[in-house]
């Protein structure tokens, strides 16, 4: 890939440590996530990128992981691109050409300033000029206690992989706290409102629209079946109309791995599981999270004099409780990348409906004109 070349501008020694740890990544990545170039899939993921800021924030080698486990995917939703897009510059220099960005503007001071992101392989996936932020109307934010909406408005845009035609919607959902906010609510009680609107709004669109919807992101879910996991799937008896994976603890995806924060679901109105391969039956489901510090940044004797030489040219005093597990996480990130597989390659089933569709004009009876 194109991004090898600018390893030739840093010094032998760091080039050395990069090429290493690039070499022990891909090896996992082998050996953990489905091949990308099967054109009859299309490999999702999205993925909560730290501050993903400012490049003078991150050491060189970072933007190298980063942008090998990105270019390991056909299409990654990532959310945390700050005000200052230099990062995020920097990673699409080395990821090259195939790929391209679809970005929001920064909407407020509430959301920290983030942006979300799409990348996406041009080779596998087209973007169908469609793209925009989520709001809510008046009624929305009354029905839902959300008078300011939402913090970080959720970004959709419509995209196409080989058959397969869907609207993708990103979130990083308000996390907020137990503290009371100035209402006498728990601050996180936006958290669970923000996530019931959305879900709401998407599935009322998908019915209208006919259209299949992805939502993807952080929502900030500590645990399967708690009640902001309810706000998103909503219950048996008042589905929301969007579904997910059955969950195992493989798929927590915090850098602690002990939280279920990142989620992809799935509007059941207009999506047909059996044709994606995705429903709880189906055996031949690959989905996964990718612990990709198993690779990169897991030895704290190489990084500590590292962290202490950044501290001290930024002025910084080094602090004497300084833990690898934390620094790290503004390094790469303190989520790691949730990812499925998705069958696009819907020939065979066109096929078989073509063999019992009557000809165009079998019912049309044509008169011969008299002489």
């Amino acid at each position: 890939m194109p991004y090898y070349k600018p390893l030739d501008e840093i010094k032998i020694a760091e080039r050395l440590h990069i090429i290493e740890n690039l070499q022990k990544l891909r090896q996992q990545i082998k050996n953990e996530l489905p091949e990308r170039t099967n054109r009859s899939s299309l490999l999702l993921a999205t993925w909560n990128l730290r501050e993903f800021s400012n490049s003078e924030n991150r050491l060189k080698e970072s933007f190298w992981y980063i942008a090998e486990i990105i270019s390991s995917f056909d299409l990654i939703a990532v959310q945390e691109i700050g005000n200052n897009m230099s990062a995020l510059t920097d990673l699409m220099r080395i990821l090259g050409y195939k790929y391209e960005y679809i970005v929001t503007d920064t909407p407020n001071a509430e959301g920290g300033n983030e942006r979300i992101a799409f990348i996406y392989n041009t080779g596998k996936v087209k973007f169908k000029n469609i793209a925009g932020e989520v709001y809510l109307d008046s009624k929305e934010r009354e029905k839902f206690n959300l008078p300011y909406g939402f913090a970080r408005p959720p970004f959709m845009v419509a995209f196409q992989a080989s058959w397969f035609k869907f609207n993708l919607c990103s979130v990083h959902v308000y996390y907020g706290s137990e503290a009371k906010n100035a209402t006498g609510e728990k601050d996180n009680v936006r958290r669970k409102n923000e996530i019931a609107a959305l879900a709401e709004k998407l599935d009322f669109r998908a019915k209208k629209e006919d259209v299949t919807y992805i939502l993807l992101g952080d929502f900030n879910i500590e645990k399967i079946g708690d009640e902001f996991y309810s706000a998103l799937v909503g219950t048996k008896e008042n589905p929301t109309g969007f579904y997910l994976r059955p969950f195992n603890e493989s798929l927590y995806t915090n850098a602690k791995n002990d939280r279920a924060f990142d989620q992809i679901a799935f509007n059941m109105q207009n999506l047909r599981l059996e044709d994606l391969d995705i429903h709880e039956e189906s055996k031949n489901i690959k989905m996964g999270v990718l612990n990709y510090y198993n690779s990169v940044f897991n030895n704290e004797e190489y990084y500590k004099p590292v962290a202490e030489e950044k501290y001290k040219e930024k002025g910084k005093e080094f602090p004497p409780n300084w833990k690898l597990e934390s620094w790290r996480t503004f390094q790469m990130s303190d989520h790691l990348p949730l990812w499925i597989e998705l069958k696009i390659d819907f020939t065979d089933q066109y096929l078989e409906t073509l063999k019992k569709r009557p000809d165009k004009d079998q019912d049309i009876k044509t008169e011969i004109p008299k002489e």
